[in-house]
């Protein structure tokens, strides 16, 4: 075989590979997404991956449910909805027997923080908390949370509760109560936009697991019965977040469009995904972007055990540690990825395809980092400039990972193949 028709060939085969916007579908499959909450910042790549099309390209209609007073994880389990949001109370649920599996990490470590109001000169420490009131929403993880980082702190853990629920930031606000929990990138946000001074404790500076603060789960039974469905979802919700990280204004600008009557002010949106995007959130230091830390899931799922919080379908407090790996799905996003530079060695990623770096300028290039959406598995260890994820008709790369990479790419007169 020619050179030419040699890649002619490797051409059509990942053409044939690919979900492209340029194919069309013959049929898509329905999904229903469930949130946690009433629409915002942490829910972006959905609706970016919805509008903008990456969920029917690659063959599926996508619903996002508007959120009730039903948690997403209690409809996913109840086979309402076949994904949904959830946080630490995917832990619960299925220390009871929900049937609930972990499948994409929609933020990198936690969000939330104890804050209170920064004119409280006596708070130096979270020792100085015992003995006050606590403004709380009615879980028993809170309890358990504020008392090891008391404790953590050389203090008894000993404070006074009143369950508030969202009204706590108002009793905050005003003097009621003397700390509460929130989440930075939502409730800081707008308490500093609103000119509210606050000073606050990270949970993981004392005693308390870093953890996904949020995740995507789906059913057990769901994907054993929709596997390509889901792999196609859990990708391309990947790279709705990727995008929401590369271009945040207008990530948020489309998901106040998608959302009018619940999200009215721009400030809020746009200062909070900054600070998603900027604080490393929905992508770490690293660039992962959706990845699931087996060790975060493994350390926080240990702590609430320890702490008597994971009761089951009885009530009663688990006697024996679960598997904790049983409560994540990893064959969307986990490989043995090689290392930063190294060789790509057999048998590598399945023998897929992927583009290779260009030396030309392209207004669409950009340089692919661990946990691109192209693929679930993340990224290759290739430094530079690469395509984008739709193919150009100018890139004609492509080799297969059965032996150590060779990188191809046009040459700079922009005929023939370089090596």
């Amino acid at each position: 075989m020619t050179e030419f028709t040699r890649r002619q060939a490797l051409l059509l085969t990942l053409a044939a590979g690919l979900p492209l916007a340029s194919r069309a579908h013959a049929a898509t499959q329905k999904i229903t997404v469930a949130l946690d909450w009433t629409v915002n910042t942490n829910h972006v790549g959905l609706f970016v991956a919805r509008d903008k099309g990456f969920y029917h390209e690659v063959g599926l209609d996508v619903e996002i449910l508007p959120y009730g007073d039903t948690g997403g994880g209690t409809l996913v389990a109840n086979r309402i909805a076949d994904f949904g949001i959830a946080g630490v109370g995917l832990f619960t649920q299925r220390a009871a027997g929900a049937d609930l599996k972990a499948v994409y990490a929609v933020v990198q470590q936690e969000t939330g923080r104890l804050v209170f109001n920064a004119d409280r000169g006596e708070i130096k420490s979270p020792r100085n908390l015992d003995g006050l009131t606590y403004g709380g929403f009615g879980s028993a993880w809170e309890n358990t949370l504020i008392s090891t980082i008391i404790r953590h702190d050389g203090g008894k853990g000993v404070f006074e509760t009143v369950t508030l629920g969202t009204s706590a930031y108002e009793a905050l606000a005003n003097g009621s109560v003397d700390f509460t929990l929130e989440v930075s990138t939502w409730e800081g946000v707008a308490a500093e936009l609103k000119g509210v001074r606050q000073r606050g404790f990270r949970y993981a500076d004392y005693g308390v697991p870093d953890e996904h603060t949020t995740l995507i789960a789906s059913s057990n039974a769901y994907l054993q019965a929709n596997p390509k469905a889901a792999s196609a979802f859990v990708e391309a919700t990947r790279r709705g977040y990727q995008f929401a990280c590369d271009h945040p204004q207008e990530a948020g600008d489309l998901l106040m469009a998608s959302n009018k009557d619940a999200l009215t002010d721009p400030a809020l949106i746009h200062a909070s995904l900054k600070m998603l995007v900027d604080g490393h959130f929905l992508r770490s230091q690293d660039g992962v972007i959706g990845t699931i830390d087996r060790a975060k899931i493994e350390a926080i799922g240990t702590y609430l055990f320890r702490a008597g919080i994971l009761l089951d379908g009885d009530g009663k407090a688990l006697k024996e540690k679960p598997d904790f790996g049983g409560i994540l799905r990893t064959s969307f996003w986990e490989r043995n990825l090689p290392p930063r530079g190294g060789d790509v060695a057999e048998g590598d990623r399945g023998g897929r395809y992927v583009l290779t770096r260009l030396p030309i300028a392209d207004r669409g290039r950009q340089r692919l980092t661990r946990g691109d959406p192209l693929w679930p598995a993340g990224h290759l260890p290739l430094e530079g400039e690469i395509a984008p994820h739709r193919l150009l008709p100018h890139i004609s790369i492509i080799e297969r990972f059965t032996r150590p990479m060779m990188v191809m790419a046009p040459s700079s007169a922009g005929g023939g193949m370089s090596m």
